[in-house]
């Protein structure tokens, strides 16, 4: 299970790195909103994806990485916000 943990956390900091990437390259609102939407959209985010998987996860392990996908969540809609 351990490397299911590794996974998600490589996966989060692609994530992190994507995003970051994207969000520079945003130039007006429609483009912002289309950007959320992306990561966090109910259906069809890539964070939510994400989050979703935690459940394959053992409780600790999930835990873990809830924290730090939750985290990641703050980071990202701080960064939308501002």
């Amino acid at each position: 299970m351990a490397e299911a943990i590794d996974t998600l956390r490589q996966k989060a900091r692609a994530l992190r790195a994507e995003f970051d990437a994207a969000l520079a390259a945003t130039a007006d609102g429609a483009a912002l909103q289309a950007l959320r939407d992306r990561f966090l959209g109910r259906k069809s985010g890539a964070l939510s994806a994400l989050l979703k998987s935690l459940g394959r996860l053992a409780e600790a392990e999930r835990r873990d990485a809830g924290q730090e996908l939750n985290a990641l969540k703050a980071a990202i809609e701080r960064s939308l916000d501002a």
